[in-house]
């Protein structure tokens, strides 16, 4: 199975760096890796049906809202993935567990896979509320979705997002398999798992050693192509 991995390159980056970024990472991206590539919503029509790598999303709206990107939209562009409920944006932005289930329902019915959010904050991880948190998201999230094996979930602490924090591996081991083993038991679903924190060329090393991450989410990392470029050929 490939490891997947899906770059999220957030707002780090104008016109000018992200196209001097496609222009190395497209002839040098491995193709034994599922790459999904999210860069700014600007930007998605640069890279529409042109590469080898997937077009990912890094939101979407369920709502006909001025200024916002709809799923049917994003679907006219070649998108086939979109980040939901990134840490970001339930915590700057007050997205909802609703919200974010009505964006998985959208994305699914408009034929995009989502790219599932999961994680605690500082305070409930320090109250050992890790395992109670991912209970309770995936239990709103799934709500009235039809669930597939080819969902993606990512483990995501939001307190370790763009931080630098070292998380232990055997610790990210065990939430992500508390999340495929709650999908299985409920749904007899085999899903994919990432993990993202500050993931980079450096701790990729311990992370790739994990029996149970499927693939990696890479943040502010993604947008250094020779750092990208590094933690995929440093998987196996």
């Amino acid at each position: 199975m490939n490891k997947i991995v899906v770059l999220n390159q957030k707002t780090y980056m104008n016109l000018d760096d992200f196209k001097d970024y496609i222009k190395v990472f497209k002839d040098k991206v491995r193709t034994d890796i599922d790459v999904i590539f999210c860069p700014s919503s600007i930007y998605l029509p640069y890279c529409s049906g042109k590469y080898s790598f997937s077009l990912g999303s890094q939101n979407l709206s369920y709502m006909d809202v001025t200024g916002e990107v709809t799923a049917e939209q994003l679907k006219s562009m070649n998108v086939r993935y979109s980040i939901i409920g990134h840490g970001e944006r339930r915590v700057c932005l007050n997205e909802s567990l609703n919200d974010i289930n009505k964006k998985i329902i959208s994305a699914l019915d408009n034929g995009i896979t989502p790219i599932i959010c999961l994680g605690e904050t500082k305070e409930e991880y320090s109250m050992k509320k890790t395992q109670d948190v991912i209970v309770k998201q995936i239990k709103a999230y799934l709500k009235d979705v039809d669930v597939m094996d080819d969902l993606v979930f990512a483990y995501e602490p939001i307190w370790a997002i763009n931080t630098g924090v070292s998380i232990s591996l055997s610790f990210i081991d065990e939430i992500v398999k508390l999340i495929k083993s709650i999908i299985y038991k409920k749904y007899g679903k085999d899903v994919k798992v990432l993990y993202g924190g500050s993931v980079n060329d450096e701790n990729i090393i311990s992370l790739k050693k994990s029996k149970y991450i499927d693939g990696f989410m890479i943040g502010k990392s993604s947008t250094n192509v020779d750092e990208t470029l590094n933690i995929l050929n440093n998987l196996d």
